[in-house]
């Protein structure tokens, strides 16, 4: 059996899809009796709402990409731990990808994260400022640890 979309919950709630995504992201203004409808149909059916388009609807996706030189070792473990207990604190989850197969590209895992995340952590610190600077995604917030120098904000990177 398919998985249940946003439209069965509607039409088992007898509202609108708008209605539903309202009630189910917290948006706008939405009686009580309209969202308990709705959860109870989400609930009823097993609805999840689907990642993909949450993040295209809300244009957030409630991700940071993390990008490490290697995951390997205690010392990016706990690096990792902290930066996960932080981004759940917030409601976020992280991406995480490593540059140890593109040393000589670090573009192309960088890139691959655009779309994906909301912000990046990188730790690159066998990359050059001006190869770190070159590779970060245009537009794309970026914290740098463990990196060579300053990055222009993403504001002076378009």
């Amino acid at each position: 059996m398919a998985e249940p979309t946003i439209r069965d919950v509607a039409r088992l709630a007898e509202v609108s899809i708008a209605s539903v995504s309202r009630a189910l992201n917290n948006l706008g203004s939405v009686a009580e009796g309209t969202r308990r409808k709705v959860e109870d149909a989400a609930r009823e059916l097993g609805y999840v709402p689907h990642a993909g388009a949450r993040s295209l609807s809300l244009a957030k996706t409630r991700a940071i990409g993390v990008v490490l030189p290697d995951v390997h070792g205690e010392f990016f473990s706990e690096v990792m731990r902290g930066m996960d207990r932080a981004a759940t604190e917030r409601g976020y989850v992280l991406l995480l990808s490593n540059m140890h197969g593109a040393k000589d590209h670090p573009g192309d895992v960088l890139a691959t994260m655009r779309g994906r995340v909301d912000g990046l952590i990188v730790m690159a610190p066998h990359l050059s400022a001006e190869e770190v600077e070159k590779a970060l995604p245009p537009r794309l917030p970026a914290v740098l640890l463990n990196a060579h120098g300053n990055v222009a904000s993403p504001l002076d990177r378009s």
